[in-house]
């Protein structure tokens, strides 16, 4: 995450059962791990920013819902840490202690959100963050028959192997050259096509991540 100019962030929606926990946590945190953080729905704001500190790595939020007035408030504070994260910048956030030691943050986190409700209110979260609606639940034999060959490729792929996630982040790492040269390509080509840099770094960025899980050579015009 550190290593992006941006950071888009991602929402996983859709109606009860269609599979937003499943992905969430048999497939989007089996492939993170140990390199990211997993939060229950009831984390705050400053819990996740002090378990960050300075840690640029990916932010996983499960049952993000907002049945409540408090739900409401505490998941826009996350949304505002969420907006901070996007941008590469060297400003730090400095908080007040009761003790008289000012504590200090430097978050350069993406975040993976899922639940039923989704809380964007402002043009600021809008650009960035994409939401990634699921179909409604199918309980026809043949979704029920995907279904089982989804999962199990996903065990086969996944979770038979402990060390995925570890190889895929040193592939990352590894690769990041030719991922910063994907994304200056994909999000010009994408700023075009939307009319807006801002979508241009979100879409673009994403593009290039997709690209490069498949691919050892940079993306050309």
């Amino acid at each position: 995450c550190g290593a992006l100019r941006w950071r888009p962030h991602i929402w996983l929606t859709g109606g009860p059962g269609c599979g937003k926990s499943t992905i969430l946590n048999q497939f989007v945190h089996a492939l993170v791990a140990e390199s990211g953080i997993f939060a229950q729905g009831n984390s705050t704001e400053a819990g996740i920013r002090q378990t960050l500190k300075a840690d640029a790595i990916p932010v996983l939020f499960d049952e993000s819902e907002q049945n409540e007035e408090n739900e409401k408030r505490r998941v826009q504070s996350i949304l505002s840490l969420i907006r901070q994260a996007s941008t590469e910048s060297q400003a730090r956030t400095f908080k007040g202690t009761s003790g008289g030691d000012a504590m200090h943050f430097h978050v350069r986190s993406m975040f993976c959100l899922a639940s039923i409700q989704v809380g964007i209110k402002h043009q600021a979260d809008i650009e960035r963050l994409t939401l990634l609606i699921l179909r409604r639940k199918d309980d026809s034999p043949q979704s029920v028959s995907e279904w089982h060959s989804i999962r199990e490729r996903m065990y086969t792929t996944i979770a038979k192997d402990r060390t995925v996630s570890a190889r895929m982040l040193r592939r990352a790492i590894l690769l990041l050259p030719m991922i910063r040269e994907s994304i200056n390509v994909f999000a010009e080509i994408a700023a075009e096509k939307f009319g807006s840099q801002r979508e241009g770094d979100q879409y673009g960025t994403m593009l290039a991540g997709a690209w490069c899980l498949a691919r050892q050579t940079s993306v050309t015009r």
